[in-house]
């Protein structure tokens, strides 16, 4: 069972973490609850943040769709050249050497911005024999804070090359509410 769920308050007593899930996810809270078995269980707790828009997804690949007009590149390519530039949009994990194909193939399989990094052989004893993969996530999967550093990259190269990209009102109206 993997499941998320929104809160805003929270308290510690008695020795019980206590939440207080947001109305809409009150039912899913509930059933939680309901189907938990007597086993160890794991919280990751995370501050929340929106998810990116389908207006700033638009205009991200307008923007690269016009870099690949004046920089003659398709613009997946390009697309991929700025997420190992984003920041914050990858994790680190040790894999054996002969199976580095098989994860760059299931990792990358339908997703264009997902990309893999072999960063060499692990440095840990506890790990020797094995090489350090970095696995980026695509836009798709990034919350909006994400989404927009890999805006602004694309809107910094438009602007150096004389492409119009957003003012600031129209970045933030696009991206409203994206850093709350």
């Amino acid at each position: 069972m993997a499941e998320e769920l929104t809160f805003t308050e929270a308290k510690l007593e008695a020795g019980w973490l206590m939440v207080k899930p947001t109305r809409e996810d009150m039912g899913k809270a509930m059933a939680i609850v309901r189907n938990m078995k007597q086993k160890l269980y794991v919280l990751n707790i995370k501050v929340f943040r929106k998810k990116r828009s389908l207006d700033a997804n638009a205009k991200l690949w307008a923007l690269l769709s016009d870099l690949s007009v004046v920089l003659r590149i398709p613009p997946e390519e390009i697309y991929q050249g700025y997420i190992p530039d984003v920041g914050g949009n990858y994790r680190i994990i040790p894999v054996k050497p002969e199976d580095i194909p098989e994860w760059e193939k299931d990792w990358c399989r339908g997703h264009i911005g997902r990309m893999v990094d072999d960063m060499g052989p692990c440095i840990s004893k506890d790990l020797a024999g094995y090489h350090n993969l970095k696995l980026y996530r695509g836009s798709s999967e990034y919350d909006s804070a994400t989404f927009s550093r890999l805006l602004e990259l694309v809107m910094q190269d438009c602007r150096q090359l004389g492409i119009e990209t957003l003012n600031e009102r129209e970045k933030s109206l696009l991206l409203e509410g994206i850093n709350a």
